[in-house]
């Protein structure tokens, strides 16, 4: 599908960010963020800027960040050289595969402000062009990652990484012209809560581009054992949006219908929905097996919109 509207710019930076506390309006300094109504500071480390410093949440993610920047520009796996060719090029397919997010907002970006929730290490980042991009907001718990995403950041647009969580988030209303959510949802407690702050945050026209694993990797034939050993296991991870607390445990997989539903009902309009392979290593001894890996892809836009559509 092809998307066509008017598009609205961006505002300033510290219209857009807003105190955790009290919701007053962030002033940039040299070292700091301050707000303007309760004087808060907030630190700056390392090119990050810290609201939320306290860990405490648990998003069920390895301790060892795996950094994708290194698996294609260094062709190292959590600082080893990767030896074996179809090994690398197999990450290498993984470390590509969420540019999806950038190749399916390009078209409807021009010096957009984009906000990117749950960002990590922002493994695409260098795939948005310097003329759709405005400004680019990664939030995320992880400091570490948006460290690595400093680093490897090529770029020319602006770049603020916030170390924040995901469902109250500090920045206002309406302010986005895109927000991405990549991988994210599988990893929460109150995916819900999530898909409203999608909303909140985007604009009335904006855009959404949000990926998270698809329930049809269930279907593959070496997960139909589950079926056979544990039909009733089997059963909820078909259905793991009934059974969400215990589905957190294994990385649920959303059916696409269930995922279009929480789009709608955050107040978007899906546009396209696409399912996605990505191919990922397991080390097994010395033997190495593929492992496939379907996500949902969708594409929505807020309404109220105008939509074009071309075949």
């Amino acid at each position: 599908p092809v998307l066509a509207r008017a598009r609205q710019r961006g505002g300033d930076t510290a219209l857009t960010l807003v105190c955790t506390h009290c919701s007053g309006d962030l002033i940039r300094r040299d070292t700091h963020y301050a707000c303007a109504a309760c004087g808060r500071v907030y630190p700056v480390r390392a090119g990050v800027l810290i609201m939320d410093d306290t860990n405490a949440v648990d998003l069920r993610v390895p301790g060892r960040l795996l950094d994708l920047h290194k698996v294609r520009d260094e062709r190292t796996c959590y600082g080893e050289y990767i030896k074996s060719d179809v090994e690398y090029y197999a990450r290498l397919h993984f470390a590509d595969f969420t540019t999806f997010h950038a190749e399916m907002l390009a078209p409807f970006l021009d010096r957009s402000i984009v906000v990117d929730l749950g960002c990590g290490h922002i493994s695409y980042i260098n795939a948005f062009s310097d003329s759709g991009v405005g400004q680019y907001y990664g939030v995320d718990l992880d400091e570490y990652a948006l460290r690595a995403a400093q680093k490897n950041f090529k770029r020319r647009f602006p770049l603020f990484l916030i170390k924040n969580g995901v469902l109250h988030t500090p920045v206002k209303s309406g302010c986005a012209d895109a927000v991405i959510s990549s991988e994210t949802l599988e990893h929460l407690d109150d995916p819900i809560a999530h898909m409203h702050e999608l909303g909140r945050i985007c604009k009335k026209g904006g855009y959404l581009s949000l990926s998270t694993p698809c329930a049809s990797m269930y279907l593959y034939p070496y997960n139909l054992v589950t079926f056979l050993m544990n039909p009733v296991r089997f059963y909820k991870k078909l259905n793991c949006h009934r059974y969400w607390h215990e589905a957190l445990s294994w990385h649920p997989g959303l059916r696409p219908a269930v995922l279009r539903q929480w789009v709608r009902d955050a107040g978007f309009t899906v546009i396209a929905h696409k399912t996605r392979n990505g191919i990922i290593t397991l080390r097994s001894g010395w033997s190495i097996g593929p492992c496939i890996r379907l996500s949902n892809s969708v594409f929505p836009v807020q309404e109220p919109c105008s939509i074009d559509i071309w075949d």
